[in-house]
């Protein structure tokens, strides 16, 4: 739960929305990589990630998505 100070969580969640539907995250990574790549240095041919689809109550399943990002 967010402090009240910050506003209300119904707010908070609509713009979170509003930035994943907007591809913000996405960016913001592919920007943070390229930074990372270029100051430190990432040597990696390849990368995966595997993920299980996540029980929830009620024996409801969440399938997340696996998103592919071109850092070149």
């Amino acid at each position: 739960m967010l402090p009240r100070k910050h506003g209300s969580g119904s707010t908070w969640d609509r713009r979170f929305q509003e930035c994943i539907q907007l591809g913000i995250f996405v960016k913001l990574r592919r920007r943070l990589l390229k930074i990372y790549g270029d100051e430190i240095g990432v040597k990696w041919k390849w990368q995966s990630l595997a993920s299980i689809p996540i029980k929830y109550s009620l024996g409801r399943r969440r399938h997340v998505k696996i998103v592919v990002i071109d850092v070149t």
